[in-house]
């Protein structure tokens, strides 16, 4: 008896993750987003044909991969909006730091340095790696100032802006000393960068006086 139409064998959904896992281990080397089709399959240790099965043709192998990296990200994103790390100079001091350290790392500067790389003036693959990867870090952030605005801590602003000005800094210092290699040529003490950077944040939206 054959399988009723539209219905995929046992087990497909298993291994599409699996094989999405590898795409994005791959993916994420430095030559990752350089790698044909063929190397894809070859990393995945399948055919062409079965990875062309899958997820149909290379940008639909590297949409499974992001997919993926976000999805593995997406514990981590959630405690930034969500956990508990007291006041609002401690809480951002430690979540600024964390991000960094998981940047230097744990893999996540080469998760955005093959986002950049595949997505600049990709009209597709571009806004994919906006809101797979760069926004859920943005949004998450936005969550985090709206704790601290609520509590009183930080005065009332737009939560994306404010966001964005918290960030921005941080991820030029990273990408000019890690993916660009500025740590050669020009090294930044990123502990006082950091700190330096806070303290005006934090002087800009430091409540008003009563």
């Amino acid at each position: 008896m054959g399988r009723p139409a539209g219905r995929t064998n046992q087990g497909h959904e298993e291994e599409k993750r699996r094989l999405a896992a590898k795409l994005a281990e791959r993916l994420v080397q430095p030559d990752g987003p350089k790698t044909s089709f063929q190397s894809l399959a070859e990393a995945c240790e399948v055919s062409r044909a079965t990875l062309r099965h899958y997820f149909g043709d290379h940008q639909g192998a590297i949409h499974a991969a992001i997919e993926c990296l976000a999805a593995q990200g997406e514990p981590h994103v959630a405690s930034v909006a969500h956990a508990e790390f007291g006041h609002v100079r401690d809480a951002l001091s430690t979540l600024l730091r964390l991000l960094a350290v998981a940047w230097q790392r744990y893999g996540v500067g080469a998760i955005h340095r093959m986002g950049l790389e595949i997505g600049l003036g990709d009209a597709q693959l571009g806004p994919l790696y906006v809101q797979q990867l760069l926004e859920p870090t943005i949004q998450a952030f936005e969550k985090r100032l709206m704790i601290h605005i609520q509590r009183g801590e930080l005065r009332p602003m737009d939560p994306r802006t404010g966001s964005l000005l918290l960030l921005s800094p941080l991820l030029i210092a990273l990408l000019h000393q890690e993916e660009l290699g500025g740590r050669k040529c020009r090294p930044l003490d990123l502990d006082e960068f950091l700190t330096s950077h806070l303290d005006a944040f934090l002087r800009a939206w430091a409540p008003l006086p009563e």
